[in-house]
């Protein structure tokens, strides 16, 4: 099968390290990355398909239909059973590359086969439906106004209003800051959406202001709006999980969050870390009642896309956050745009709970990767591969350095330790796990990278042989 027999490790670890890539929105690193993959085996499919992916959400919809349609043709000699999957998927990326060349008609074609392949494809149907003939509108009645998009969060600079929502955010945030000074304090915005509590914490005195979110074109679109209206503001906005923040701030707010959280344990526990002992974390919580004498609970609530919302009562929320703050106190409710219940908490004076930094070696195939991915996705650990550093670093090195044995480790056991010290010192306060085979005996670097993580503030070092 010649997909089978172009797949090499070399191109695995490569297509592995783009994904990492992609999920920390590095797009320009994974498209390199990519290319680097396909030159060595220019039959692989998949890298073909992760290129044209990468390419369209960088914008570059022609070079991703050729990365697309390069897939195809090579996906259709495989001889395994779920090939009609994976070439559904790129008729719907096809689709979308089409669609934003404006070609409609070729677009609605792909839709089609993706359709075909992939019944249940949602977003391909609903591409579909856009692009069919429209029946003819009705006249509009007399005075009738047009209609405008209304998004969440409603945006005023200086009385002007640069962004409809549905919540009056400046409100919100003047109930959210009643009684507490932001003048030259860090702030912490997590889920920002617009930015409008990042400017509005700014205004207010704040010294410097981090926007955190998990979407990027939220990110995109919050840091055109701080260029076009206040380039001059201390604020920056960053991608990244509420449970993997890292840094120190005065006051955190966790507006409209908690009932969004899949990991609550995990984020309130890295909130905790990040509070300065006299900071402040301020939250709303969507709550069922406000009867402190029913039990602790949980209710499910439908949610969006499927999900279910976890709403408790005061109870089990107080309970929940008197887990990892000494002082939870409740206050009036908040501004909402759908009437919900959402209540003001205040909590203060964290407690202690301290990073760990487990460190992983052994063997080849002797199980650190698996383990790592497990700290990573069941405990909230921040992952780092070393077989990943030591790819971005050969991908770049002079070939005279890094094919010769001495001048290869020469060159490449200093680049390794400073690109620890660097990661490592973006990642203060939060659990972090470090797997690879060079921290094996014979390479003696084991101990200088847990001096590393000692200089950089972790005192819980596991080091873990497999």
């Amino acid at each position: 099968m010649r997909e089978a027999t172009t797949h090499t490790k070399t191109c695995q670890r490569l297509l592995g390290l783009a994904s990492e890539r992609v999920k920390n929105n590095d797009l320009e690193a994974a498209k390199e990355i990519l290319e680097a993959a396909i030159s060595l085996s220019p039959e692989n499919s998949l890298a073909h398909y992760h290129l044209g992916s990468v390419l369209k959400r960088l914008g570059h919809s022609e070079r991703g239909l050729e990365q697309f349609k390069k897939a195809e043709e090579i996906a259709k000699s495989w001889l395994v059973l779920d090939v009609d999957t994976f070439l559904g998927g790129i008729y719907f990326h096809q689709g979308e590359c089409l669609l934003k060349l404006g070609k409609k008609e070729l677009a609605a074609s792909s839709f089609k086969k993706c359709n075909s392949l992939i019944p249940n494809h949602a977003k391909s149907a609903e591409h579909l439906r856009s692009l069919s003939p429209k029946p003819s509108p009705k006249p509009a009645a007399p005075n009738a106004q047009p209609s405008q998009d209304v998004g969440y969060q409603r945006f005023v600079i200086d009385g002007k209003e640069i962004l409809k929502g549905q919540l009056d955010t400046l409100k919100k945030f003047e109930q959210m800051t009643q009684g507490i000074d932001l003048k030259g304090k860090r702030v912490l915005d997590i889920g920002f959406r617009a930015g409008a509590m990042c400017y509005y914490a700014w205004k207010a005195g704040a010294a410097s202001v981090l926007g955190m979110d998990i979407e990027r074109d939220l990110r995109i679109e919050a840091e055109k709006r701080k260029e076009q209206y206040f380039p001059e503001a201390p604020i920056s906005f960053g991608i990244c999980k509420a449970s993997r923040i890292p840094g120190q701030y005065d006051v955190i707010f966790a507006s409209a969050l908690f009932h969004w959280l899949e990991d609550t344990d995990i984020t309130l526990r890295q909130m905790a870390r990040v509070l300065h002992p006299d900071g402040v974390f301020l939250l709303d919580v969507w709550v069922t009642d406000s009867d402190m004498r029913n039990p602790p609970i949980y209710s499910p609530r439908p949610g969006h896309a499927g999900r279910v919302h976890w709403i408790p009562n005061q109870r089990a929320i107080r309970l929940h956050l008197s887990q990892f703050f000494e002082k939870v106190e409740f206050g009036e409710l908040v501004e909402t745009p759908n009437n919900t219940d959402r209540r003001l908490i205040q909590c203060r004076e964290p407690k202690p709970h301290p990073t760990q930094a487990i460190v992983i070696y052994g063997d080849p195939n002797a199980g650190k990767t698996t383990m790592a991915y497990a700290l990573e996705y069941g405990r909230g650990f921040d992952r780092l591969s070393l077989d990943d550093v030591f790819c971005t670093w050969y991908f770049h090195a002079p070939s005279d350095i890094r094919d010769v044995g001495k001048l290869k480790d020469a060159a490449y056991k200093p680049y390794e330790l400073e690109f620890i010290n660097q990661w490592a010192a973006s990642r203060t306060n939060t659990d972090i796990v470090i797997e690879g085979g060079r921290l094996r005996d014979s390479y003696n670097q084991r101990d200088k990278v847990t001096e590393i993580l000692r200089n950089q503030g972790w005192e819980n070092i596991l080091e873990v042989g497999l």
